[in-house]
């Protein structure tokens, strides 16, 4: 037999043994799964980016067809909801964080973000449109935690944090 390359017997052996081909089927199933992996995300990826365009347009649209009345309307609205924080009543403080978080859900709503709750359709708005979509979330838990316990105490400070914040999140997506 003519042998063109020199392989040392000892080589040969380890490469054609069971103790390589068991580690070589490990590699195998260890990138199979990491393909996968990035698969998904790779889908993932894209539907977000299909979704932020659908949102664009929406908002380009929006901007052609001169809805000024309905935004002049979500404008008023806030700056009633705003007005409700410069009173010096633990009541209204509440009130003004109940109604920022539903403005905002009607709004993200009407981009086309659905979602069981709030905090699943801010998981789906990229954070470039709104800022911080954990202080999103937070503002939203403040909203949840003052339903669950309307005697909860709260402060000014803790309402116009989370107010700032949904004020934010309404500038960033143009509907204020």
């Amino acid at each position: 037999m003519l042998q063109i390359i020199y392989i040392p017997e000892g080589a040969y052996d380890f490469i054609t043994g069971s103790s390589v081909a068991k580690i070589m089927l490990v590699i195998k199933i260890f990138f199979s799964i990491f393909s996968v992996i990035l698969l998904f995300a790779i889908i993932l990826l894209i539907y977000r980016m299909q979704l932020a365009a659908a949102v664009k347009s929406k908002m380009k649209a929006a901007e052609k067809s001169g809805e000024e009345p309905k935004a002049s309307r979500i404008l008023g609205r806030w700056n009633k909801i705003k007005e409700r924080l410069d009173t010096n009543d633990e009541n209204n403080y509440k009130l003004a964080i109940l109604e920022a978080d539903a403005m905002f859900d009607g709004v993200i709503e009407n981009f086309g973000y659905k979602g069981k709750d709030l905090e699943d359709k801010i998981k789906q708005v990229p954070s470039r449109d709104v800022g911080n979509t954990d202080e999103l979330i937070e503002a939203h838990k403040l909203r949840n935690a003052i339903v669950d316990n309307p005697k909860m105490s709260i402060s000014y400070y803790q309402a116009k944090k989370a107010f700032d914040v949904f004020e934010k999140a309404l500038k960033g997506l143009r509907a204020i």
